[in-house]
This record gives C-alpha cells, structure tokens and sequence, in this order.
C-alpha cells in the first residue's frame, strides 16, 4: 500500500472543490505540476492503479490523488460513481512510501493514499462538505478559511496514518505483513504453511498463532480467502472460465475449486457471473 511524505514550503491554496457524479468513470493522471486532491468515495468506490499496483476505496473512504503521479482511475465492478473532492496547490516536497520500507517516517506529514471507511473518515467528510459549500459562496473571499481546514483535513489524515503506523510496526504485525506479501506473491501457487515458516525462519504453528491473533483468522483460511478473491478477480474481469482462472491460482483440482469458491463466496461460479452481469 502506498502513501506520501509531505514537507511544505508554501500555504496551500484551494484550487477547485465539488460534489461529482458520472456514470462511466475513468480517468488517467499524470501532471507536473504539484497538486492534489482529497476525495471522500460516496458511492461506487474506486480502483486506483499506480505503479503496477491496485488500491481499492471503496464507498466511504479517503482517497488521496496525487495528479503527479501515473495514477489510473475507473469505478469499481465499473458502476455510477459519485465523490465530493477538494483540490489544492502549493509547493511541496513528496516522498513516495512503501509497505516495503517499515521504518518511521518523520519530518513532514504522513497522507496514506486510501483510508477505509472509520469515525475519522466521516468527520474528514463533514469538513469536506463544508469546504465545497463555502467555496461555492465565495471563492475569493473563503479561500483562506478553506485552507486552514484542508490543512486541519491533512493533520487528521496524517494523526491516523501515524497510529496505524505504530501498530504495524509491532513484531507480531510485522510477521502478519510478511505472510500477507508472500501469500500475495505466491498466489499462483500451492501455498502451504511450511513453505511460509521456511521463508520466515520460524515454527509453522508460531507463525499460524500469531496471525491468527492478529490478522483473525488462520493462515490457511486467508490463504483460500484471497485465491477466491483471485479467481472472482479473473472470471469476472478478465473473462477467463473457471477451469483456467482455478490453474492461475495453483489450484489442479477443478471439484476443489468449486468447493472452495462455494463455501467462500456462497455462490456457484455461474451464479456468481449471474449476479454480477444483472448489477
């Protein structure tokens, strides 16, 4: 998952704030001009795409553009999508952070690209709101209060970035993102929790244990939960028949894929399809 370091060297200015709505939503971004937005998801979600990487906001959460960078933009399953969004400007200097880099980030404010829907993100929504309105008043004359809350905007998304971050960097939720990256990794694959301890240099069951509290729910569990997810991915988007979207996940045997599909999505892989195509 990605976020952003940002140091200021300028007071940002507000440079549009709307409420948006669009049946077929897609877009590419890729500006050199320093600028961002904040978006408050209404409804539809979205799929952001950034370096290869899928990030998913789904309605009523935060999602950071930054119109720098390469993102790609289009509505989630492809459904009418509405935001509310705030764009400023302002120089700044930006740092692209990683999960893959763990250590603490200070010395600027740390944005997280999306931020799922929390009591937090509902009060960021409210000040949202409350800046599309008093620009809608007056432009010239509201610019700077609006500022001063779109900074207080970025303070709150910054404080729950912060706390996140100390918890992910305890030992157990370290291991808990390791197994996550590998299983991501290796999703094509038969995955099993040897495998996964050898890679880790410890025990299987320690491992399992740890997981299991943390993340609340065993390996073996998540594992099947997210080759699920996968094969609904692949029929889905990707048009490809159950039988192939199974072999892409390392699953040979077609009755067990079944099986598994059922037992995790409720439905048989056609009536998934059905359901979907009748949204």
């Amino acid at each position: 998952m990605f976020s952003a370091l940002l140091k200021f060297n300028t007071v940002p200015k507000i440079g549009f704030a709307h409420h948006f709505y669009t049946d077929e939503y897609s877009f590419s971004y890729k500006e050199l001009k320093k600028s961002f937005e904040i978006v408050y998801v209404k409804s539809g979600g979205i799929v952001a795409e950034l370096y290869g990487e899928k990030l998913i906001a789904p309605e009523g959460s935060i999602f950071v553009l930054f119109r720098h960078l390469p993102f790609t933009l289009k509505s989630i399953n492809n459904l009418p999508q509405s935001h509310c969004t705030v764009q400023v400007e302002f120089d700044y200097n930006f740092t692209l952070i990683t999960d893959d880099n763990t250590s603490p980030h200070t010395g600027g404010l740390l944005l997280p690209f999306v931020t799922h829907p929390c009591a937090e993100t509902e009060a960021i929504k409210k000040e949202l709101f409350s800046i599309v309105s008093e620009m809608g008043i007056s432009r010239t004359e509201n610019n700077l209060s609006c500022s001063i809350k779109f900074l207080h905007i970025m303070q709150s998304l910054n404080s729950l970035a912060r706390k996140n971050q100390s918890k992910q960097h305890s030992p157990a939720s370290s291991i808990t993102y390791k197994v996550k990256k590998y299983v991501a990794k290796n999703i094509n694959s038969n995955i099993s929790l040897p495998e996964i301890a050898k890679e880790l240099g410890l025990t299987p069951g320690y491992i399992n244990h740890i997981f299991k509290a943390t993340a609340g729910i065993p390996i073996k569990q998540y594992i099947n939960n997210e080759k699920v997810k996968k094969i609904s991915e692949l029929i889905q988007n990707q048009s490809l028949s159950f039988k192939t979207a199974c072999s892409n996940v390392g699953i040979s045997d077609l009755s067990y894929g079944y099986r598994l599909f059922k037992k995790h999505t409720g439905t048989t892989p056609n009536e998934f399809l059905t359901s979907v195509l009748c949204k």
